[in-house]
């Protein structure tokens, strides 16, 4: 009896009882694709991290790394704690920020990563040589491009910006020591 009734409603409003089946179809097809996607996501991610030696990528907690100026708390702290770990062969810590490089027509701003080159794993030396003081910086070939610098040269280099004073601030001087080719950036990144 019950059967019946459902039946005859859903065939007297017939269109409304398509458009519910077509609503149920896509929202499930479209739930399917973001499971996709998802997995897809990851298992990219997973094999870039184990290209690079690394099993696990810490981020602040809510971003992505590098999507916001975002650190996490007592990192010295974290550091030293996994370190201490004995399961844990290497401990690479990386920080994200924005440089503006001051040329005599302006600055350009660059994406800078601080790693230790020790241990670092964000990039392949592709001219030139590593890091090996603290006044030196290995950069991307967009970056090269865009400054019309070359390996070897000095650069002026800031840490912010200060939009009110409309000045530079942080302001010292780094040595171009090699390209690299970073592995977790965009294509075309203009990076240091």
């Amino acid at each position: 009896m019950l059967l019946t009734l459902v039946r005859a409603s859903l065939w007297r409003r017939r269109s409304r009882t398509a458009l519910a089946v077509i609503g149920v179809a896509v929202s499930a097809a479209l739930l399917l694709d973001m499971v996709m996607l998802s997995s897809g996501m990851r298992e990219s991610f997973r094999s870039l991290l184990e290209s690079r030696g690394f099993a696990l990528r810490l981020a602040p907690k809510g971003t992505l790394p590098f999507d916001t100026e975002a650190t996490i708390d007592s990192a010295d702290a974290v550091m030293a704690q996994l370190r201490a770990n004995p399961d844990i062969v290497t401990v690479s810590p990386v920080l994200g920020g924005q440089v503006h490089v001051v040329l005599g027509r302006g600055a350009v701003a660059a994406v800078a990563i601080g790693i230790d080159p020790a241990v670092q794993g964000d990039y392949d030396l592709r001219a030139g040589h590593d890091i090996r003081r603290s006044d030196q910086m290995v950069v991307s070939d967009q970056f090269l491009t865009a400054t019309g610098s070359h390996v070897g040269d000095t650069l002026r280099v800031a840490g912010g910006y200060d939009a009110q004073m409309r000045t530079l601030i942080g302001e010292r001087r780094l040595v171009v020591a090699g390209t690299a080719h970073f592995v977790y950036m965009p294509a075309n990144p203009r990076v240091v």
